[in-house]
This record gives structure tokens, C-alpha cells and sequence, in this order.
């Protein structure tokens, strides 16, 4: 199964959900020809999978892959892809890809000035901004929230109040 630059060819135990996007994702899965080549593959998304098991997969709707095809995948929403190989023999593979999140919501900012006296947005002091930054999506959350000040179309501080750090 191929997302991007990521290949996976096991059932993958825990998904971390590593792959999102606020555009699309575009899916294909590669077979090798052999002796026992496949007769059959099919695919199925599978969304807010918490915990996909054997009994989940074998009650899926699965769909008819031909190999070359490329599924795209635009709607917002967390899923991985599964596929399910089987050979002349009937022997049964499973593969699939880490979760995916596609997260086209903006998150909601907001800002106050907290005990500023100015007028028209000008000022003569410093005074402090609180600022809101919340994410009405379920899906991806915030990754990093910085600030910049300007004056006269200068910017003459700039901060990150939040960054996510991966490991």
C-alpha cells in the first residue's frame, strides 16, 4: 500500500495516525506477479478506527481493487486503508496503511485587550493580549501557535506560545 513516499505490506498492529493533510490523500497498492498471483483484491476505508480486529475486517464491505488504481480520499475524516489479497488457493492477506487524518477546518482565534486604555487601536503603553486559539475539528488539533508584533509596518517581535514537539 502506497500513501505518498509511505509504503506499508503488514497489518499495521497500532495506528499512530502520522499521515494528515488539509488537501487529499491518494492511495494505490502495488502487487507482485508470481506463481500464486492474487485473484482477487479489494479495499475498504475504514474511518475513527479505535481498534480494527479480525472480526471487524471479515464484516467490512469490501470493494473490487483493480491493480493501478489510484483512490482519493478529500473528505474530512480519520480512516486507514485496508486491503484484503487472496490467491488461487484462497489464502487471505491483509495490509494496510497507518491511520490517515484529512482536517480542513481552521481553528478559531480570537484576541482581547486586557486592561488596555487606547483609542482607535492606537496606544501609548504596553498592555497585555490574551489570545484564544481553539480547534472545533476532531481531527488533527493545533500544531503550533506563534504571534507577531508590528508597528508602522515593522515587526518587531515575534513568539511561539505553543509548539507540538514529536518524538
Amino acid at each position: 500500500v502506497t500513501i505518498g513516499n509511505n509504503f506499508w505490506n503488514k497489518v499495521i498492529n497500532t495506528l499512530t495516525f502520522g499521515l494528515w493533510t488539509n488537501d487529499k490523500f491518494d492511495v494505490t497498492a502495488n502487487v507482485t506477479k508470481e506463481e500464486t498471483s492474487p485473484y482477487d483484491i479489494k479495499y475498504v476505508k475504514i474511518s475513527d478506527t479505535d481498534f480494527v480486529n479480525a472480526d471487524t475486517l471479515k464484516e467490512s464491505e469490501w470493494l473490487a481493487y483493480t491493480e493501478g488504481d489510484i483512490l482519493t480520499y478529500s473528505e474530512e475524516d480519520i480512516f486507514a486503508v485496508y486491503f484484503k489479497v487472496t490467491d488461487y488457493a484462497g489464502n487471505v492477506t491483509y495490509v494496510n496503511s497507518d491511520g490517515h487524518i484529512i482536517d480542513k477546518t481552521k481553528s478559531d482565534i480570537s484576541f482581547a485587550h486586557v486592561g488596555a486604555n487606547g483609542s482607535n487601536d492606537i496606544y501609548s503603553d504596553s498592555f497585555d493580549v490574551q489570545i484564544n486559539v481553539t480547534d472545533p475539528s476532531k481531527h488533527s488539533g493545533i500544531d503550533k501557535i506563534e504571534y507577531a508584533i508590528t508597528a508602522n509596518g515593522v515587526e518587531t517581535k515575534r513568539e511561539t506560545l505553543y509548539d507540538v514537539t514529536y518524538t
